[in-house]
């Protein structure tokens, strides 16, 4: 059972037969890179350790490092570049980057410079003896798919969450599995909310067409009023309220209006952190 993270992971444990091994998707890839290289130490910032040893990049910007190691994490998740041409991979890394709004170089030799930092990163990543068997968190889903590792394969896999996994961690699900064996995956297509870490917005159909997997959907919600499942339904047609949901309330009010009103013990919902 692959877990979106680690608290998710210990609550499954306690629920499944102990005949399941339970384990997030990085230390999934990390079983498989401690198999390969034995005993493994992982470093968090190793990325900006690496920029700092390597001399031609000491009069780099810090915003153009920082943006380097953040470009290089979006890259791994993404598997990318995929050429070894080098400028369809300066292409494809600038693509990236300006997707994301990194950075926000208005320079092109600035942009030029921050891809050429990760192309760096990335090539010298691979090399794990090399960098000292230390790797980073990023490393864990990463390497074993840059690699080719061989994975623990089973029968059954079950792969949570994932509308919020990323082309990296579809290489894990793929190969994690027995050429006979079978996926259950289980994902809420409107909850995918971390492009900005190399999800893939598109995941779940991008599994259900590379294992032409069954539907079986679960469109009745059993934490909204009826109410609520009222107003979401333009957006979310298939959605439907418990037979036993409360109706409940829906109202619009002013700020002013709802902290007037918001007692201890009331959960207050906001779009942002600032309030």
């Amino acid at each position: 059972f692959l877990a979106f993270n680690r608290s998710i992971m210990l609550e499954l444990e306690s629920r499944i037969p102990s005949s399941v091994r339970c384990k997030t998707f990085h230390g999934f890839g990390f079983g498989a890179l401690r198999r390969e290289f034995g005993q493994l130490k992982v470093v968090e910032d190793k990325e900006r350790t690496m920029l700092r040893e390597e001399k031609r990049f000491s009069n780099r910007s810090s915003k153009q490092k920082a943006a380097s190691v953040k470009l290089a994490g979006l890259a791994k998740a993404n598997l990318l570049p995929n050429s070894s041409d080098p400028d369809v991979a300066m292409g494809e890394l600038l693509r990236l980057l300006d997707s994301m709004w990194i950075g926000d170089f208005e320079l092109d030799e600035e942009r030029a410079q921050v891809v050429e930092m990760v192309l760096h990163l990335l090539d010298r990543g691979k090399d794990v003896r090399g960098c000292g068997n230390s790797i980073s968190f990023d490393d864990m889903v990463w390497l074993p798919a840059i690699l080719n590792l061989s994975l623990y394969r089973v029968d059954r896999l079950f792969a949570d969450e994932v509308q919020d996994a990323s082309p990296c961690q579809h290489w894990l699900i793929e190969h994690g599995i027995k050429a006979s064996g079978r996926l259950c995956a289980i994902g809420d297509d409107r909850q995918s909310l971390y492009k900005f870490r190399g999800a893939d917005e598109h995941s779940m159909q991008r599994l259900e067409q590379r294992f032409h997997a069954k539907l079986l959907p679960l469109s009745i919600t059993y934490r909204c009023p009826k109410k609520v499942v009222e107003v979401v339904k333009p957006i979310v047609s298939d959605l439907e309220a418990a037979p036993n949901a409360p109706d409940g309330i829906v109202e619009d009010a002013t700020v002013n209006r709802m902290l007037a009103q918001v007692r201890p013990g009331d959960f207050v919902l906001s779009r942002t952190n600032a309030p």
